[in-house]
């Protein structure tokens, strides 16, 4: 039998996967005061917890292209206005992934993240320096955005 767990009134919630593209396992945190809990998901588990409650806000990490295409665009408009995906693992330019899910899902969606200790932090700063972002876009993505997900 799998073990229970009850958080009564969680304060935050972290979507992130570890290992290589095709071989990635998906975890969810969850926080209630000191206590955190981790488990494995799959992507539609994601999108059920997005639709749980709507108070719920995700910051996702770690997320390829494909899983930020595949959740937002099986949410509904409301659900994705309260998802958030940090651009580590988002491939840059010449792939160009990050570029258009910056132009197909919007620039408010993303925030900046280094994946460290698996990435430099340079990584995600060259991203950005090879966009060609407006100074309220790039701002946006390296602190903006998270401020709005924190106050949200």
């Amino acid at each position: 039998m799998s073990e229970s767990y009850r958080l009564d009134a969680p304060d935050h919630f972290t979507v992130g996967t570890v290992g290589p593209p095709g071989q990635r396992v998906f975890y969810l945190q969850a926080r209630e005061a000191r206590r955190i809990v981790t488990l494995k998901v799959e992507k539609e588990q994601v999108r059920a917890l997005i639709r749980s409650d709507e108070r719920v806000r995700l910051l996702v990490t770690h997320a390829d292209r494909g899983f930020v295409e595949e959740v937002h665009f099986g949410s509904t408009p409301d659900e994705a206005r309260r998802i958030w995906w940090d651009i580590c693992w988002i491939w840059g330019p010449p792939e160009d992934h990050l570029e258009t899910l910056l132009q197909t899902i919007g620039v408010e969606r993303f925030v900046f993240g280094t994946g460290q200790p698996l990435r430099l932090p340079e990584n995600s700063v060259a991203k950005l320096d090879l966009l060609d972002l407006s100074a309220e876009q790039r701002a946006a993505i390296e602190s903006g955005n998270v401020k709005t997900l924190t106050t949200a």
